[in-house]
């Protein structure tokens, strides 16, 4: 890609953290990253997103850890296992067997790789953590997307959740996109800075700023019963202002 495509793809803000990450990557050898993500609330649709289509094989809704093997995922194995063990439930396509897409849904604190946190969502009994959200490339086009969110809104509704937070990196303009065709509102940020094991975190959101030391967690609670309560008092609005 050119400069220039790159920096419309991700956005200059996108743009700057993803290059300065690569850099700050290359010269330490892996040692020292830069990572910014966004923190988005989206509450869940009132209506489902694509008819139900009858007559056809696939199926889409919550599926056990023994339905596929780890390796299925892409993702590295320990960390599919990981996460059924925090108690993370996975919504699937699949289709003769196969994995199609999934999304992911988890209560309370979802524990991150990517950056070292704990990032806690609260109230716990309102809200819940939507993230890694893969469909294989040749179903982008179709219905799939849809049919994934309103599996897992049903799903939802059933533990009376009424909307999903999720984190987005700041180079990731695409996701940011697809949340937002859902009525995602951007809620936050934080900032992991990552030198020789050793972790800074800043964010808009408790705590402000935090050390972990190697081998360890940052804790980050991102509370939005506020902006919950705001959107549930306002007839015939479901926007979540910023």
């Amino acid at each position: 890609m050119t400069l220039r495509s790159d920096i419309r793809q991700m956005g200059l803000p996108g743009w700057l953290a993803y290059i300065s990450d690569r850099a700050l990557s290359r010269l330490s050898r892996g040692r020292v990253r830069f990572v910014v993500i966004r923190l988005y609330l989206q509450p869940l649709p009132e209506e489902h997103l694509v008819p139900t289509k009858e007559g056809n094989n696939m199926r889409v809704g919550p599926i056990s850890e023994d339905a596929f093997d780890a390796s299925a995922f892409g993702r590295p194995p320990d960390a599919i296992r990981d996460r059924f063990r925090d108690g993370s439930l996975c919504i699937a396509a699949t289709k003769n067997d196969e994995l199609l897409g999934f999304m992911w849904l988890q209560r309370g604190t979802l524990r991150e790789r990517i950056v070292r946190c704990e990032m806690r969502a609260e109230p716990e009994s309102r809200v819940a953590w939507d993230y890694d959200f893969f469909i294989q490339p040749r179903y982008r086009l179709g219905r799939l997307f849809g049919r994934l969110w309103d599996a897992g809104s049903c799903t939802l509704r059933e533990m009376n959740i009424e909307a999903t937070v999720s984190w987005i990196r700041l180079d990731n303009r695409a996701s940011e996109q697809a949340h937002a065709r859902l009525g995602a509102k951007r809620i936050g940020w934080a900032a992991f800075l990552t030198v020789f094991g050793h972790q800074l975190m800043l964010s808009s959101f408790r705590p402000r700023a935090s050390y972990a030391a190697p081998n360890r967690r940052a804790t980050l609670i991102v509370d939005v019963e506020d902006l919950l309560s705001s959107r549930s008092n306002r007839p015939g609005n479901n926007a979540v202002e910023n």
